[in-house]
């Protein structure tokens, strides 16, 4: 992995703007690279893809899908779901999703990439964003360098998001049916994510409708209505699956449940489906270093409950993160002569619980720490994206970072 120094296409902004995203999400503060003042790019070789990226992906992979496979065993399910926080009323609908092989649309693994070692920092296979920028605005990035010769016309991007997108919402959306594309109303980044993916579900010849979760209705039996009082019968909520479990609980209480009959009895199909839920648990951690200890992949990792292992963890250089968290909200890090803690607000009834991971110094450039992404679109790997932060602490307001592959 090196970096290097470009210039920023002049018609950048008037790109994005005629695809119709928000400008100022990608440049007030400056977010996309060339909206900085001097950008930077990544260059990786075919060798790194093949011999480091594609190899660790899927063998992260699939021990997470083996540690849901776990999780939802009915042996160790009620212990381990009491482990990673999620209420046991809910257990039934996560176990009857993976039992039916509910299909999952995306996600994104985060890594460490430094001195050649590729480890994994988070799982974020539940409510990713950062689409956009990294299925198509970097891939036109790339297009438009080649065409002015500034960048070598045989030089690849490891980036077919967008195909297999479309590819995925053509098998797992039936022909006419609606699919529903929902997020919080105030939620700008988020909102930008599902105006994308509305965008190539109907490039793939469906009928997608976006809306906010907040204009979800449920009838008399409990089934979801949009506005227009129309079933919802496939829903992709980028809205975490925590908060859907936290308000089922809420509404429990003061009667009956909600989502977790819909998902029992398969009334909705929501993407992600509920068995996500469970790897974007940052407990997840601990229990896939539990099933492989020393991984070559893994960072060692233990729930904060002062057993042994956190506390002596403890008196190393450590990273803390809520289990219930996503863009660095809530993590702190020690260090031997240093602590920082994120400026990003957590949901504080969620961020009670936490993990100790162990600390890994990322690769650094013009002193910024540096983030990989790696994309997954219905299992398989589609694709990488690079993010930068000033803070050791990968946040909201780290840059992306767009690449080729040399």
């Amino acid at each position: 992995m090196r970096f290097h120094r470009f210039a920023a296409r002049p018609n950048w902004r008037y790109q994005v703007q005629e695809l119709g995203f928000n400008l100022a999400l990608l440049e007030d503060p400056p977010y996309w690279m060339e909206a900085h003042d001097e950008p930077f790019c990544a260059e990786f070789s075919k060798a790194e893809l093949k011999n480091v990226f594609e190899p660790s992906v899927r063998r992260i992979m699939q021990l997470a899908l083996e540690l849901v496979d776990k999780v939802t065993s009915p042996s160790q399910s009620d212990k381990l779901c009491q482990r990673l926080k999620i209420a046991p009323a809910f257990l039934a609908a996560i176990y009857k999703s993976w039992q039916r092989k509910d299909p999952t649309l995306y996600g994104r693994l985060d890594w460490s990439y430094n001195e050649g070692q590729f480890k994994l920092l988070e799982l974020n296979l539940d409510t990713p964003t950062s689409l956009f920028e990294s299925a198509l605005l970097q891939k036109l990035w790339l297009g438009d360098l080649q065409s002015q010769t500034a960048l070598d016309p045989a030089f690849l991007q490891l980036n077919v998001i967008h195909e297999k997108l479309l590819d995925a919402f053509k098998r797992i959306i039936p022909e006419g049916c609606i699919l529903h594309v929902a997020t919080f109303r105030h939620a700008k980044e988020e909102s930008e994510n599902c105006k994308y993916l509305t965008l190539c579900a109907r490039a793939a010849g469906i009928n997608a409708q976006f809306m906010y979760m907040e204009q979800i209705e449920v009838d008399a039996e409990g089934n979801l209505r949009d506005w227009e009082q129309k079933p919802i019968h496939y829903l992709f909520k980028l809205y975490p699956w925590e908060f859907l479990i936290e308000d089922d609980e809420r509404n429990r209480t003061g009667g009956k449940a909600i989502f977790a009959p819909i998902v029992e009895e398969n009334r909705t199909h929501f993407l992600e489906p509920a068995w996500k839920s469970i790897l974007s648990n940052k407990g997840a951690l601990p229990l896939l270093w539990e099933m492989a200890p020393g991984h070559e992949n893994l960072l060692e990792a233990y729930f904060d409950d002062g057993n042994e292992q956190s506390l002596s963890l403890k008196s190393q250089n450590h990273v803390k993160k809520p289990i219930f968290g996503r863009e660095g909200a809530g993590v702190s890090i020690k260090l031997c002569d240093e602590e920082i803690t994120s400026k990003t607000e957590t949901h504080s009834e969620l961020a009670r619980d936490t993990i100790i991971q162990k600390y890994t110094p990322l690769a650094q450039f013009d002193g910024y720490h540096i983030v990989i992404g790696t994309w997954i679109v219905a299992g398989e790997f589609a694709g990488i994206s690079v993010r930068a932060d000033k803070s050791k602490i990968t946040g909201r307001k780290a840059l992306f970072v767009p690449h080729y592959v040399s």
